[in-house]
């Protein structure tokens, strides 16, 4: 919004010219204005128009807040178990979604996460009256014209987190910056990966202290089950109907009950350790003792005030605390708790201190940030290259290619700061050798879907600012560092060494029958799926070569996938194909044929449906021998 406007007539401005001439010799003819004043306030005009609108991405989606309309207060633990459910559920979107190059962007999903789901919640009225609008036969259906109580909702969340940003909240400090994505959808990515981690070697620990919250269920499935177990709630009649409902404020006072431990969230300073060792891998490494230092430094000592499944009076965590997970399992009589610790080499300290989790993932995050300040630095020296011709010695090598700029901004720190050619544009071949010189695994196909995205954003001119946008939009930063996965992490030496040796040892028996078929899947691929198919494999074999303690737990989690991907494939491929190939041979026995095939599949589901006691799969062993047995039997009776 510009606050000056010029006068509409040049006597108005002759009678106020003595009370705007500047000390200039050259005057606007028609204002009578000193030239340098004019300047100064088109300056000042061009710096108004460059400054950033907080949260424009969330609040672009919303309606215009009314003047007359009074949002009704909320309370800090309704905003806090809000944002922990959030994080929640967009780490479970985003694994759904993992295959994609484009996941959602934060602000986008947090305002679908505030959605009703017309399926369970809209009555019959409600549901024939939005039909109706919809086929434009709403003459008799009443619309108010008040805001949608959703947008209410996603208003008074977005005032809660600034004012708890404003109180000093680290955690709220956190959400916004993902809400406002200050530093870019590759920081958001780290940010959840970091989050994943914790969740992976600290579930428990994070399930007792967040409650219903740690479902990451949506906002009207979180109200619901949380009034369902408030008793002092009750279902008011609608008007009309036989249906009983919650009332909307009893549902938002229903979340207050579900903020425990006076807000904050702890986690052992163990597992905080867990969470560097697997988080800080491959480029991040060297900097792990240094922020093992750090994270000692954030530490507390631990009460059962602060962190579930602590023993105050042993000074130590109880028998039940899934801390005992990363040092194996605990005994039962709390006299050989010392012992057990002096056995397994436990540091007592780590595990009678906790730690704040987003202070631990502010600490995370800062190193991501240097990282991605040290990358982008490196694409200006290459954007730098391309300029005085010395572009194909420094990304010959493209493993080498980010610290050979690191050798020259050592040299020359001006190099980051180095001004670039007006007119610089690059090439697709220019465009594709930098993107590999980042991320050596992008494939042809990704680098040009990014040219092409970044041609048609800057209308045919692929600048430095250009390239950085698209980067950020694909997550090259972030996907650069080749950030692990998790499984396993929550139960490091939990497993027997003739466990994991076990599991491994099915793994490899099975990889090394199944290899042709996966050759020839990978063969029958294009370039791009073919190679993220081969990455897959060589992912699974570094995993069977591995001396971790969760060897075989991350290698049956490795060719799972593998598994997976290859029957996605296979089920791509039998869309097109004839019937022959679609029935896997002649119709004699096509009806046996699928029969045994859907057996098999949903026999795989059903053994990991519910988590009971002991296997964790919610079947005894002598049920799951039977099962298989009486399947075996059945197979070879169809056989034969």
């Amino acid at each position: 919004v510009l606050d000056f406007k010029p006068p509409d007539c040049v006597e108005d401005a002759a009678q106020e010219a003595s009370l705007q001439i500047e000390p200039s010799q050259a005057l606007c003819v028609r204002c009578q204005r000193s030239m340098d004043a004019l300047e100064e306030e088109k300056r000042g005009k061009a710096h108004d128009h460059k400054k950033r609108v907080r949260c424009l991405g969330y609040r672009a989606l919303l309606p215009q807040l009314p003047a007359s309309l009074e949002l009704p207060a909320r309370s800090h633990a309704w905003g806090q178990v809000c944002m922990r459910t959030i994080l929640i559920a967009k780490l479970n979107h985003d694994r759904l979604h993992r295959d994609e190059s484009l996941v959602t962007r934060f602000p986008e999903f947090v305002h679908a996460w505030f959605s009703s789901q017309a399926v369970v919640e809209l009555t019959d009225k409600e549901r024939n009256s939005m039909v109706a609008r919809e086929l434009g036969m709403a003459q008799k259906v009443e619309v108010s014209e008040e805001m949608d109580p959703d947008d209410v909702d996603r208003w008074a969340f977005y005032f809660k987190i600034k004012e708890l940003a404003a109180l000093d909240s680290i955690e709220a400090k956190m959400f916004w910056l993902l809400l406002d994505e200050t530093h870019g959808d590759d920081y958001g990515c780290f940010f959840l990966h970091s989050f994943q981690a914790l969740v992976a070697c600290c579930g428990n620990t994070l399930g007792n202290q967040l409650g219903i919250a740690a479902r990451g269920l949506s906002y009207h499935q979180t109200c619901l089950l949380a009034a369902e177990a408030d008793p002092t709630l009750k279902k008011k009649g609608v008007p009309g109907t036989d249906l009983k409902r919650y009332d909307r404020a009893d549902l938002v006072k229903a979340l207050d009950s579900l903020s425990t431990m006076g807000g904050a969230v702890f986690v052992y300073v163990a597992q905080a350790y867990a969470v560097l060792d697997a988080v800080l891998a491959g480029p991040l490494q060297n900097r792990l003792p240094l922020i093992r230092s750090a994270v000692r430094g954030l530490s507390q000592p631990c009460a059962t005030q602060k962190l579930a499944c602590f023993d105050d009076a042993a000074k130590l965590p109880s028998p039940a605390s899934p801390v005992w997970l990363l040092f194996g399992p605990a005994p039962t009589d709390p006299k050989k708790l010392p012992e057990h610790c002096l056995k397994y080499k436990v540091d007592k300290d780590s595990i009678k201190r906790g730690c704040d989790l987003f202070s631990l993932i502010q600490v995370l995050a800062h190193v991501f940030k240097e990282e991605q300040a040290t990358r982008a630095a490196a694409v200006r020296v290459m954007f730098g290259a391309v300029a005085d011709k010395s572009f194909a010695s420094l990304t010959a090598d493209s493993e080498r290619a980010v610290a050979k700029t690191q050798d020259m901004l050592a040299r020359d720190k001006d190099l980051a700061y180095a001004r670039l050619p007006r007119n610089l544009t690059l090439s697709f071949d220019t465009f594709a050798s930098i993107t590999r010189a980042l991320w050596p695994k992008c494939s042809q196909v990704e680098a040009a879907a990014m040219y092409r995205a970044a041609f048609d954003q800057a209308h045919g001119r692929v600048d430095h600012a250009a390239f950085e946008k698209v980067m950020a939009r694909h997550r090259v930063f972030t996907r650069c560092l080749n950030l692990p996965r998790f499984e396993g992490c929550g139960f490091a030496n939990a497993l027997a060494d003739s466990l994991s040796t076990s599991l491994t040892t099915v793994v490899t028996r099975r990889l090394h029958f199944s290899e042709p078929l996966l050759d020839r899947i990978r063969a029958a691929l294009p370039q791009p799926a073919a190679k993220r198919f081969s990455d897959l494999i060589q992912h699974l074999r570094r995993e069977l070569g591995s001396a971790s303690p969760t060897r075989g737990v991350r290698a049956l989690c490795a060719y799972r996938e593998v598994l997976r991907r290859a029957l996605a494939l296979r089920s791509l491929k039998l869309e097109v194909a004839s019937s022959s190939e679609f029935l896997a041979g002649p119709d004699r026995y096509a009806g046996l044929r699928a029969d045994a095939e859907l057996g098999r599949l949903e026999e795989a589901l059903r053994a990991h449906d519910i988590v009971g006691e002991g296997d964790g799969t919610g079947a005894s062993p002598a049920d799951i021998a039977a099962r298989l047995a009486l399947s075996e039997k059945f197979l070879r009776f169809r056989q034969s």
